[in-house]
Order: structure tokens, then sequence, then C-alpha cells
């Protein structure tokens, strides 16, 4: 294990052992990818939260200085400063614009080379194009090394970048792994910063709509707040079965290609997932860094960075500064997620980028005309049968919006056809 990723797993034990919680580790931060499970892979959701028989409990925690969260964020930019080149992915989003900004900060402070912005440019995409908010970005911190990559077919699922990764690595979670391969190319023998992990440890926990009502009483009257409140108070099985009301709503059409029992179970798995969320805030963001989902992302990252002679940081993961942000944001949290980016971050972006509520969205942009002619002339196999019907998943993929959870399955479909190995069975270990 990393040496820096222990001392700062340590600060998070820390954290929870003072609140009289004990804090499991799931994953053993190898250097290595993860093979998805059949279900992982035909729905690209992880239902649990540790990885059975690959699991540590820390019991003793390490003694150490209170940091703030921003002085934390500044000692975690400016270790990859020191190994040049250093390449922050800036997508024009609150995250990567923040993370940009205070490695901009810290080098200039320091005397370090500044960082590189990197971004990618989805040409013809309307709903990714972050020009207007990347430029605004980028002349309010008088960045001069922003490099775009036009990237056209190239992240696709199937395009020039994903086969030769499949090809190595096999099947993978996330299946899009292989959009690191620039920036990774770039940064060779350097640092690469993103913002992975921003929307989670800033956004909504389950005691944020208790925050909002305590700050405002009229906050309860409005009926989709009180459908948020069955989610996360009350009884464990009540807030189950809001959770299964809610994900049939919201995942039922986006896996309509897999046969209604297996669905079914599926959407009750992921409800009892989420309904074991801890209630106070440090817990909670323990527990999300503790999701399978979250390690398998950041082990198979961290191995593919090492291929390419990488140190890669996702700072908003890094356990200790997620500590530290709980220490500053007390047991209840911030009512708002532009409440948190205000307060760390408001001395180096204008309020107009903190406080932004729009995302750009890239499903399009993985799934071009290079996967849809694939799944054109797709004959229905390397795919599991049992569970998924042929049909309705080719559907899926030549619709108007391809559901990202059906991701898994074209690469699947594809490696099957393109590169099975012994006896035709697809290269999945």
């Amino acid at each position: 294990m990393p040496e820096h990723r222990v001392a700062s797993l340590l600060w998070l034990i820390d954290l929870e052992r003072s609140q009289g919680a004990t804090l499991s580790i799931a994953g053993t931060w190898r250097s290595r990818f993860h093979r998805p499970s059949p279900l992982e892979l035909a729905t690209c959701l992880v239902t649990a939260t540790s990885d059975p028989g690959d699991h540590i409990t820390w019991r003793e925690a390490v003694p150490g200085p209170c940091m703030t969260a921003r002085q934390v964020l500044e000692d975690l930019v400016l270790s990859g400063l020191q190994r040049p080149p250093c390449l922050v992915t800036f997508s024009g989003g609150r995250d990567s614009s923040s993370l940009l900004a205070l490695s901009m900060h810290v080098a200039r402070r320091e005397g370090l080379p500044l960082p590189v912005a990197f971004t990618f440019s989805y040409d013809g995409e309307e709903e990714a194009d972050e020009t207007s908010w990347q430029e605004l970005v980028i002349r309010h911190l008088r960045v001069d090394d922003w490099e775009v990559v036009h990237v056209g077919d190239r992240h696709d699922l199937v395009g020039s970048l994903a086969q030769p990764f499949l090809l190595a690595h096999g099947l993978v979670f996330p299946p899009t792994m292989y959009n690191n391969t620039l920036p990774l190319a770039r940064a060779r023998g350097g640092t690469h910063i993103s913002g992975e992990g921003g929307d989670e440890i800033f956004g909504e926990r389950r005691s944020t709509i208790l925050r909002r009502a305590l700050g405002n009483p009229k906050y309860l009257t409005k009926r989709a707040h009180l459908n948020h409140l069955a989610l996360t108070v009350g009884p464990r099985l009540s807030r189950r079965a809001a959770w299964r009301r809610t994900l049939g709503q919201m995942l039922s059409a986006p896996l309509s290609y897999l046969y209604p029992d297996v669905r079914e179970q599926f959407l009750v798995d992921l409800a009892d997932h989420l309904t074991s969320e801890p209630f106070a805030v440090s817990r909670s963001l323990g527990w999300h860094l503790r999701r399978k989902m979250v390690v398998m992302h950041q082990e198979g990252l961290t191995a593919f960075s090492e291929e390419n002679d990488v140190f890669h940081l996702d700072p908003f993961l890094e356990p200790r500064f997620v500590a530290a942000f709980a220490r500053m944001v007390g047991p209840l949290g911030l009512a708002t997620r532009t409440d948190g980016m205000r307060a760390l971050f408001s001395d180096v972006l204008p309020d107009e980028i903190l406080s932004r509520t729009s995302k750009a969205l890239f499903n399009r942009g993985f799934l071009t005309d290079v996967a849809r002619a694939f799944a054109r002339s797709w004959d229905g196999s390397g795919v599991d049968t049992e569970m998924v019907d042929p049909a309705l998943l080719r559907s899926a993929w030549l619709s108007e919006w391809p559901p990202s959870q059906s991701f898994g399955l074209l690469q699947a479909a594809w490696l099957h056809t393109k590169a099975a190995g012994p006896g035709g069975s697809p290269l999945t270990s």
C-alpha cells in the first residue's frame, strides 16, 4: 500500500474512532484492475461496501496535527506539483475548476512549474459543451498552458483508445477506464490530478435534508421534500421501501434490457445498499469511501497510472481530506454543495463558477457511430442471455440517449466477437 495512502486512511480512522465508530476499508489498495461480476457488468453499478475475502480493519490511529480541509488540499496538490509535469484534467465543472485554481495558486506561491490544464472537447455534442465555462476559468486564473484535445470518436466504448485497452486488460470496472489514456500519456513521468469524487463528497448526504429543514422550517411543506425525507430518516425498512420505489422510477427504463426478475432483484439489492448509509456526515463519508465501486475505480486507475509512470491524485477522495472536510462541516453537514465550494475556494474562483448548477453529460460521447455500427451488426453473442434480452439491449445501444448502465455489456460483446479466447469465451480474467 502506498505510504501516503496509509497515512491518509489513518486520518479518517482517527475521526471515526473519536465518534465511537469502527472504520473498515474495502480492498487492500493493491495496484490491480477489478473484474466486474456478471451483474456488475450488466448494470455498471455496484451494490456492496466491502469486497469479500479482501478486507482490512485498521485498529490503531496515528496521531498528527489537525489540518483544515483547505490546508490538506493544498498539501495534496503540492505533492503533485513537485513531480512535474503536473496535469489537471479540466472539464470546466466545479470540481476540476477548483482543483486547477488551487494548483495554480499553490504553484505560484511555491515557485513551482505551473500545472497543465488538459481538456477534452466533444465536438457537436451540445450537452457536453462547457466551452464558455472553461474560458471563464482559464481567463480568471491566467492559465497559459491549456491543452484542448478534440476527442471525435476516440472515446467511443469500442473506439481507437478502448480497443487496445480491452485487448490488454479485458473487461474492467468502470468500463470507461480507457478514457484516461491520453492524459496519462501526456503526464508520463509526472502527475495527473482529477476531480473524481467531488460530486459525492460535496453533494447530499442522509443528513442534508435535516440540515435544510433546521435552517428553513417551511422546507418540508413541499411534497418532493417529504418524499426525500422518507429516503433519509425513519426506520430502516421504510427507508429501504422508499429507495426501492425511487430506484424503480429512475432505473426501470435504463435497465429495460434486463429480464424483469433480474432487474427486480438488482433494484432490491441496490436499495438495501443505499439504505445502509450512516446518518452522521463523518460516518456517511467514510461509508462512501468504503463503497466497492469507489475502491474498484481507485485501484484500477492507480494500476493504469503506474503502467504509464504517472502519480495519480484524486484529492477529493483522499481520506485525509475527507476527514478534514467532515470536521469542517459538522455532524449534519452543509445545506448545499455551493456552501462547501464557497468555504474552500472563494479566494481562487469567482462565485458564478462556485455556485453554478448546470452539468455536462457525456453519454453520446462514449457511444458514437463506431459503437452503433457494431451494435447494428452484433449477432447477440457475448452477453449473459439468462440476465439480458439481446434485442432490447441492442435497442438501448441504438437509442437517442444510450443508457450508461449498458456500457460494460457493449464492451463484453465486442471483446467476445473480436478477441475471443480459447473455447470462444471473452477475455474477462
